[in-house]
């Protein structure tokens, strides 16, 4: 093998440093602070305060968290507004506001953000029998263990895999419990690997050309961690030839559509021969690249891609209970001249009957018009399930007065008026991924990245109905 470049030495050469970084949050104001902030926002909120209602109180917990993201706003300020969101939204029973508060005042301020989590997850998970809000619950705690493993903070991450297998006892939903299982196993595996790593790092301190310790190292990395970037580099360096000629075949700089599609395949037929571990992590990092080359591959060759995703990643069973379509929760915007306007649902502009819409004016100079679920904020890790029948012209993430051009969409919909066709989309920390009838759907990014917060839109032509059933969702934040 030639001469690896002076860069990759040096990423070799930090992966030897095992010094922990320092923590970047900011300390918990004193009781003081927090006593003379909390009356100024008190008076600042006086009216919210005074709403009785639960629908008021949900305003309220929306407007305090979005106050703390505000730039430049005081630590003190940013603690209060973060607390008072999650004691309102866990008074209301919103369990996703108060969750986004937890983990914004986690990130935030140097508190037990574990702790923190589980008390929450504790105290709500004894007071439901609720199948898929149990199953939220576990996905939630099972959220952050990424981060600790990484951290190699296997304790954390072991108190809230505990937290999430006590949770879980209560809810037989298949998804979480193969969510936990799988935790429970990497930590296992982590734990006993833990030593190895830790040579070989202090090895690659002195000797960064050592092919054994770039194996170990690059294998925990990218098999156990799941850490591909910075993993890659290290295991193309080390002394498996199989797992070195796939981390080589990645690292080439801007593969076509041809290389993608072997780096998928390769990346399956090395997982078939590693134990069940990092042989999950090879079929996930396979299946990443399956579906980016899904729609630039015909024929066989797609339905072959199509046969291993199904095979690899599925996607999620709709839920047992469904939404039923609430014209209140919906608004369309069009737009004639200038700004999108918003519309009331059973209207003039659009109308209900049932799961079906129809749009009768039309929206902007092309047409269209944006039909927006604005009950539900999704943000964070969520997925949603829907229905639908009739000529789409796109589904999207985005909201049309705020956040104007930036946009997420996928297209290539069918619009077949008879058939019903399925649609998933499932959000985690790894990015977007969307099913249309069990195959992969094509993301469209316009000036932003898969993790924008927004509503759910549907997009419509001038005289179009839309009919859409089995609506559901899990994670998101209530408006």
């Amino acid at each position: 093998m030639e001469a690896m470049p002076l860069l990759v030495l040096a990423i070799v050469s930090l992966l030897s440093k095992a010094a922990a970084p320092q923590d970047a949050r900011a300390q918990v104001p004193t009781a003081d602070a927090i006593a003379n902030v909390r009356r100024l926002v008190n008076a600042m909120y006086q009216e919210e305060l005074r709403g009785p209602s639960r629908t008021k109180q949900i305003e309220l917990e929306r407007k305090l968290l979005d106050h703390s993201r505000q730039p430049d706003i005081d630590v003190a300020t940013k603690y209060v507004l973060l607390e008072m969101a999650r004691d309102t939204a866990i008074a209301v029973d919103d369990d996703g506001t108060a969750l986004a508060a937890i983990e914004e005042l986690s990130r935030s301020f140097q508190i037990d953000a574990a702790g923190a989590k589980i008390e929450f997850v504790d105290a709500r998970a004894a007071a439901t029998n609720d199948p898929d809000r149990l199953a939220r619950f576990v996905a939630s705690l099972l959220r952050d263990v990424p981060t600790a493993f990484v951290a190699e903070d296997l304790a954390t991450a072991d108190r809230l895999i505990a937290e999430a297998q006590a949770v879980l006892k209560r809810s037989a939903d298949p998804d979480a419990t193969a969510l936990v299982t799988r935790a429970r196993d990497r930590s296992a595996q982590l734990d006993a690997n833990r030593d190895a790593f830790a040579s070989a790092r202090a090895t690659l301190a002195t000797n960064p050309s050592d092919a054994r310790a770039n194996g170990v190292v690059g294998f925990h990395l990218c098999l156990l961690l799941e850490q591909w970037e910075r993993g890659l580099p290290v295991l193309v360096l080390g002394d498996s030839p199989e797992l070195s000629a796939a981390a080589a075949l990645e690292l080439k700089p801007a593969p076509d559509a041809e290389t993608r599609l072997k780096i998928a395949d390769r990346w399956y037929e090395v997982a078939s021969r590693l134990p069940p571990i990092p042989q999950t992590a090879a079929r996930l990092h396979a299946a990443t690249w399956y579906r980016r080359v899904f729609h630039e591959v015909k024929g066989t060759e797609r339905r072959r891609v199509a046969k291993r995703l199904a095979e690899i990643d599925p996607p999620p069973a709709l839920p047992k209970s469904t939404l039923k379509i609430d014209p209140a929760d919906w608004r369309l915007y069009r737009r004639i001249t200038g700004d999108w306007q918003p519309h009331l649902v059973d209207g003039t502009v659009c109308t209900s009957k049932g799961t079906v819409f129809t749009v009768k004016n039309p929206g902007d100079t092309g047409g269209q018009a944006k039909l927006i679920f604005v009950s539900r904020l999704f943000d964070g890790d969520f997925v949603l399930w829907i229905k639908y029948r009739g000529p789409l012209h796109t589904i999207s993430i985005g909201e049309p007065v705020v956040l104007k051009d930036r946009i997420i969409y996928l297209d290539r919909l069918s619009t077949d008026r008879t058939d019903w066709k399925s649609l998933v989309m499932r959000r985690t920390r790894d990015g977007l991924t969307v099913w249309i009838d069990g195959e992969p759907g094509s993301v469209v990014l316009h000036n932003t990245d898969e993790f924008l917060a927004s509503f759910f839109s549907v997009e419509l032509s001038n005289g179009q109905e839309i009919s859409l059933r089995d609506f559901a969702f899990r994670g998101g934040l209530l408006r």
